[in-house]
């Protein structure tokens, strides 16, 4: 009987052993076998989720139309953006640039050259500028219930970054935070244009100069929104994701 048991106790640890050994082996077949993996879209590629994008924790002196709240903005709040806008660094220097361009190609002709027609054309850029922050920043975004500031993507190749910078010339975000045409940035520059009519020399007041200056201010926009891409990396700024419905 003793006999009988030790033999039963010992087949029962082989059957045990057998069936660990049978486990191990399945479990080293699972991981060699090839994994399945479900593969979703990016939320930046995505037509029907709409668009991940981020936000400055603080506000940009330099750039202050960068988004740094996802909150819509009141009337009010676009004047005052419209006003930064057109005090800022960026405006500024990029008015000055716009200045020595047209002073070394001596454009418009009717301003001369030398420091008076330098500083005519820096003025003439700077008002022009601030018309179309007031038209399409506070006016036309204010009638529209469009959002006016720049949500950066930031974590695209160049090439995809200048894609998303042309975009936004076309399209731009709601108070809602949808999708709509950006009617009231492509409007503006053109009413800022011939708005400038009222000071440019005489000889440049013409239907065809005003277009040429509309078309200028446009591959400007387009350019700016690639920089901003980049500015908070270049200047090391904290960013923060957000979901937009584009």
């Amino acid at each position: 009987m003793g006999l009988g048991v030790l033999v039963v106790c010992g087949w029962g640890q082989i059957a045990l052993a057998g069936q660990t050994v049978e486990l191990d082996q399945a479990s080293a077949l699972a991981d060699q076998s090839p994994k399945t993996t479900s593969v979703q879209p990016t939320p930046a590629h995505d037509p029907e989720k709409g668009y991940s994008v981020q936000i400055l924790a603080k506000r940009s002196l330099f750039f202050p139309s960068i988004a740094h709240s996802d909150m819509p903005l009141s009337p009010g709040e676009k004047f005052n953006l419209a006003v930064l806008n057109s005090t800022s660094p960026a405006a500024f220097l990029g008015s000055g640039f716009r200045a020595a361009i047209g002073q070394a190609a001596d454009t418009p002709a009717g301003y001369g050259q030398g420091a008076e027609g330098y500083f005519k054309r820096f003025g003439a850029s700077l008002a022009t500028n601030a018309s179309t922050n007031l038209f399409g920043t506070f006016l036309l975004a204010s009638l529209a219930h469009h959002d006016p500031r720049y949500f950066v993507e930031g974590d695209g190749s160049v090439g995809q970054s200048i894609k998303y910078g042309l975009r936004r010339v076309v399209f731009t975000r709601t108070d809602a935070g949808h999708k709509a045409f950006n009617w009231d940035g492509l409007t503006a520059p053109l009413l800022a244009a011939s708005l400038a009519n009222a000071y440019r020399p005489e000889q440049n007041r013409t239907a065809s100069d005003t277009f040429k200056q509309y078309g200028i201010a446009i591959a400007i926009t387009a350019g700016v929104n690639a920089l901003k891409e980049y500015w908070p990396t270049i200047t090391r700024r904290v960013l923060v994701p957000i979901h937009m419905d584009w």
